[in-house]
């Protein structure tokens, strides 16, 4: 089985704007509790999502400093190619402008927020190949103000990009993947989101497990309990549910990120990545544990800093 290294990451948000602000006269309520579980605001771009895509991919191949012509694919991992206004085309050409103009592009969608884990199987599975390295992109914009608000109002989506350079090899990397699970529960979504709510909570938790299951099962190594955990930013009570059910304390959970990034669809792990490392060191280093949420799909990743 092929290494897995992340490195050189990069990223770009919207303009920041108050949570308060997407009050309708229907749902101060919702408000309300997002407001005081840390979620205060949330990231607009007008400017698309292809510039995002295009900032943080640039900001990428600076940081990895190796050579463009060595990345042999580029991974898109995006909800929005399954919007009517879809951008897809947008990105391309926004790729084409970093000076990755030769290598193929390929769109990973359809696990909603949790887009990173199946885009890294992906990748890890083309390195067998021959594949030498592989940029990767996270990029998604909401297509309206009424959308921003995630089901059972765990959140609000941010607009964001987020990209890295993933390889088989430490060259350049700041991250090793040890371990790496996606589990998926398609079935959740034809369940009524009020009416089933307790249940649908306990499936994703129990989805959640089992991706943290099958990422130690990947590693192939007992790691004991993990330092840290690094989690899709939803609300901080949400957060630290999901936390609990890992074995993991409050204090070990990453929060800082949300009241300024928000949730910026399947580009928060790696956002996170990128500022949490001071934080990180605090808690004592060593391994730690990256989960995507999605709505009916959880990537787990065990992590460590090279």
């Amino acid at each position: 089985m092929s290494g897995l290294w992340i490195g050189g990451i990069g990223y770009a948000l919207g303009e920041r704007h108050a949570v308060a602000g997407l009050d309708d006269g229907r749902n101060g309520d919702t408000l309300q509790r997002l407001t005081q579980n840390g979620v205060t605001s949330y990231r607009r771009s007008l400017a698309g999502v292809d510039r995002m895509a295009e900032q943080a991919l640039s900001q990428a191949l600076a940081a990895w400093g190796g050579d463009p012509a060595d990345i042999d694919l580029v991974l898109v991992c995006s909800e929005g190619f399954n919007q009517p206004d879809g951008e897809g085309g947008d990105i391309v050409r926004a790729i084409g402008r970093t000076g990755l103009s030769k290598a193929p592009i390929v769109g990973v969608t359809l696990s909603g927020c949790a887009n990173l884990a199946p885009a890294l199987r992906f990748a890890r599975g083309l390195f067998s190949e021959g594949v030498r390295h592989v940029a990767l992109v996270a990029a998604d914009r909401c297509p309206d103000s009424r959308s921003r608000i995630t089901d059972w109002d765990l959140a609000v989506l941010s607009d964001g990009a987020a990209a890295c350079i993933v390889s088989p090899t430490p060259q350049n990397a700041e991250y090793r993947v040890l371990g790496l699970g996606h589990i998926a529960d398609p079935t959740i979504t034809a369940l009524d989101p009020v009416a089933a709510r307790p249940r649908i909570l306990f499936r994703i938790a129990t989805g959640v497990q089992r991706a943290l299951a099958a990422a130690r099962a990947d590693a192939a190594a007992d790691f004991g309990p993990l330092s840290s955990l690094l989690i899709t930013n939803t609300r901080q009570d949400a957060m630290r549910f999901f936390a609990s059910h890992c074995g993991l304390a409050d204090g070990g959970v990453y929060l800082d990120g949300l009241d300024d990034a928000g949730h910026c669809f399947s580009a928060d792990l790696l956002i996170s990545l990128k500022r949490s490392a001071d934080w990180r060191a605090a808690q004592g280093g060593g391994p730690f544990l990256g989960l995507s949420l999605g709505p009916a799909a959880w990537g787990a990743l065990l992590l460590e800093t090279v």
